[in-house]
C-alpha cells in the first residue's frame, strides 16, 4: 500500500524535528558567510552591482538551505524570487538614491511576506491584519537575530566524550580562555619594552579601527540574515492546520457609524469652507493681496496629503473592527469619505502643479506627485475590494500596484525627467538652478551634458565640475557599477569628442573644444587667428581660461 500524504507529512515533520540542531548550525554559518559578503560588497554606496550580487547570494542560500534540510518551500513562495531579483536589478538600472531606497524597502517587504508563503499560505488571500502581522514579525525576527535558535525546542547534541571532536572542543575552549589573558599581558609587555613592542607590531600588523569598521557591518549583516532565515525556515510546518490571525476586538455598527459620521461632517465642512481656496489657482493668487505662488502651494499642501494618507488606515481599521456586523451604513459613509478624499487629493495635486509651473521640479515634488497617484489608486482599490466585501484581495492589489509603480518610476527615470523639464523651464524664461541640477544622480548626466554648451557661464561651471567625474572611469569602483553610470560616462565622453571637432571659423561663429575632459565653446572674432590657434601654428598664441576645469590652457 503506497504511503499517504499524511504519512509523508508525518515523516517530513519527524525528520525536521530530528535535524533542528543541524539546521540551526547551517543558519548560523550561512548568516556569517553572508555577513562577510555584505561587508565586502555593501560597504560602499550608492548600491549598484553589489546590491544585485548580494541579493542573489541571499536567495541562493535560502533555497539551498531549504533543499538540504528537506524543507520544500511552497511553490508560490518560489515565485517571489522573481520580484525580489527584479527589484535588486533596479540597483544596476538607475543611479538615483531615492529609487534605490524604494527598491530596498520593497525587497524587505517581499521577503517579510514570503515567510507566510513558505508555510503554505496564499498571498492572494492574505488579510490586511495578517499582512501587517507578517511585517511586524519579520522586523522582530531581524532584530532578534540568532536568539530564537537557542530559545526554541532545538535538540543540540551533547558534549562529545571521545574522538577528535572532544579534542577540537578542548582546543577551542583553551584558546578562548587564553585570548583575553594574552592580550592583557601582551599589552603590558609592549608598554614595558620598546623592542618587544616593535617586533609585535611587525608580526601582528593590523589597524584596530579598520578591523572594527569591518567587524561591525559583518556582525550586523549576519545578525539580520540569521533572523530572516530562522523566521523563514525554522518552523514546524503544519499545512493541515493553519493558524489564522484572530480578531481580538470588535465594535458595533452604531459606534463606527457615529465616528464616521462626525469625520464626514468635518471633511465636508472643510471642503465647503475652503472650496474657493482649494481650487483657486492663479486667479486666487492674483486677487489675494500678499499671496504668492509659493505660499499658496505650500500652505496646507503636506497637511492635505497627510489627511488622505491617514484616512486610509482609518477606513481599513474600521472595516476590521466591525467584524461580522452589518456594513450597510458603513459602506455608505466610507464611499462618501473616499469621494471627499479624492477632492482633497485633487486640490493637493493642483497646488503642486501650480508650484512646479512657477519654480520647476525637484525630487521631492516628483515623488510626492507619484505617491499621490498611487494613493488615488489605493483609494479606488479600497472601494472595489474592502467596501464590496472582498477584503482578502486588498493586500495582493496593493503589492502588485506598488511593484508596478516602482517599475514605472524606473522607466520614467525621475532625475532625467527633472533635468529635462527644468531645462525646458529655463528656456521658457525662468531661472535654472544649476546647483540643484548638480546634485542629481548619473541618471541626469546625459541630459545635462547635451545642454551644457547652451547654459550661461556660471551654470556651466557648476555643472561641469559635477559632470567631469563621470568622464574618468579609472577610479570607479566596480561594486557601484550601474547602467545609468555607464550611460553617463558615454554621454560625457561623447560630448568631449564632439568638442574636439572645430566648427566653422568665420567671424561670430562658435567652435567647441575640449579642456578637462569636457567641451567648451568660444566665439571667434578673428578667423585667421582662430585657424592658427587650433591648427597648432606657432604664429599665434592664445590663452583661454576654462570654467570647466579651472585650468589655463596655452595653445602655441
Amino acid at each position: 500500500m503506497p504511503p499517504s500524504d499524511h504519512d509523508h507529512c508525518h515523516h517530513h515533520k519527524a525528520f525536521f524535528m530530528n535535524n533542528r540542531a543541524a539546521l540551526a548550525v547551517q543558519i548560523i554559518a550561512t548568516g556569517l558567510i553572508l555577513g562577510v559578503l555584505g561587508d565586502a560588497l555593501l560597504r560602499v554606496g550608492p548600491w549598484g552591482l553589489n546590491g544585485l550580487l548580494w541579493t542573489f547570494f541571499l536567495v541562493i542560500a535560502t533555497v539551498v538551505l531549504a533543499a538540504r534540510n528537506h524543507l520544500a518551500l511552497d511553490g508560490r513562495a518560489l515565485w517571489l524570487i522573481f520580484p525580489v531579483m527584479g527589484l535588486a536589478a533596479g540597483f544596476v538600472w538607475r543611479d538615483s538614491e531615492a529609487l534605490k531606497a524604494l527598491d530596498f524597502l520593497a525587497i524587505c517587504a517581499v521577503l517579510a511576506l514570503s515567510s507566510g508563503q513558505a508555510r503554505g499560505a496564499r498571498l492572494a488571500a492574505v488579510g490586511i491584519a495578517e499582512a501587517v502581522w507578517r511585517l511586524i514579525i519579520a522586523g522582530l525576527n531581524a532584530a532578534a537575530g540568532y536568539i530564537p535558535l537557542f530559545l526554541k525546542r532545538t535538540d543540540w547534541p551533547e558534549h562529545p566524550t571521545t574522538g577528535w571532536a572532544r579534542q577540537a572542543r578542548a582546543v577551542a575552549v583553551g584558546t578562548l580562555l587564553a585570548l583575553p589573558l594574552v592580550m592583557v599581558f601582551g599589552a603590558l609587555f609592549m608598554s614595558a619594552d620598546a623592542v618587544f613592542n616593535h617586533w609585535v607590531h611587525r608580526i601582528v600588523r593590523f589597524d584596530l579601527a579598520k578591523l572594527v569598521s569591518h567587524l561591525i557591518p559583518t556582525a550586523v549583516c549576519a545578525w539580520i540574515v540569521g533572523g530572516f532565515l530562522q523566521g523563514l525556515l525554522f518552523f514546524e510546518r503544519d499545512a493541515d492546520h493553519p493558524r489564522p490571525l484572530r480578531q481580538f476586538w470588535s465594535l458595533g455598527p452604531v459606534e463606527i457609524g457615529v465616528a464616521f459620521g462626525l469625520l464626514n461632517l468635518l471633511f465636508l465642512g472643510f471642503i465647503l469652507v475652503q472650496a474657493r481656496y482649494l481650487f483657486g489657482g492663479a486667479n486666487m493668487i492674483e486677487i489675494t493681496p500678499g499671496l504668492t505662488y509659493a505660499e499658496y502651494a505650500r500652505r496646507g499642501f503636506f497637511e492635505l496629503v497627510a489627511v488622505a494618507t491617514l484616512a486610509l488606515p482609518v477606513l481599513l481599521a474600521a472595516d476590521w473592527l466591525l467584524g461580522a456586523s452589518s456594513r450597510r451604513l458603513f459602506r455608505l459613509q466610507s464611499a462618501s469619505m473616499v469621494l471627499m478624499l479624492f477632492a482633497i487629493l485633487a486640490s493637493a495635486f493642483h497646488r503642486m502643479q501650480l508650484y512646479q509651473a512657477e519654480f520647476g521640479w525637484t525630487q521631492l515634488r516628483f515623488y510626492v506627485d507619484a505617491f499621490m497617484a498611487w494613493l488615488a489608486f489605493i483609494l479606488l482599490w479600497v472601494a472595489a475590494t474592502v467596501l464590496t466585501g472582498r477584503r482578502e484581495r486588498f493586500v495582493i492589489g496593493v503589492a502588485v500596484s506598488g511593484l508596478l509603480m516602482l517599475l514605472a518610476l524606473h522607466v520614467a527615470n525621475p532625475d532625467a525627467w527633472i533635468a529635462r523639464n527644468n531645462l525646458a523651464h529655463a528656456r521658457a524664461g525662468h531661472t535654472f538652478d544649476a546647483k540643484y541640477a548638480a546634485t542629481l544622480s548619473a541618471d541626469a548626466a546625459p541630459v545635462l551634458a547635451v545642454a551644457l554648451p547652451d547654459l550661461n557661464p556660471a551654470a556651466r561651471e557648476v555643472l561641469a565640475k559635477r559632470l567631469k567625474r563621470w568622464s574618468d572611469g579609472s577610479r570607479a569602483d566596480w561594486r557601484l557599477w550601474s547602467w545609468s553610470r555607464a550611460q553617463a560616462r558615454r554621454a560625457v565622453e561623447a560630448q568631449a569628442r564632439e568638442g574636439e571637432k572645430v566648427a566653422a571659423t568665420r567671424p561670430g561663429s562658435i567652435s567647441f573644444f575640449r579642456i578637462g575632459g569636457l567641451r567648451h565653446r568660444i566665439q571667434h572674432p578673428y578667423p585667421k587667428m582662430t585657424r592658427l590657434m587650433f591648427s597648432g601654428s606657432p604664429q599665434a598664441t592664445c590663452v583661454i581660461m576654462s570654467p570647466l576645469s579651472n585650468l589655463t590652457s596655452v595653445f602655441r
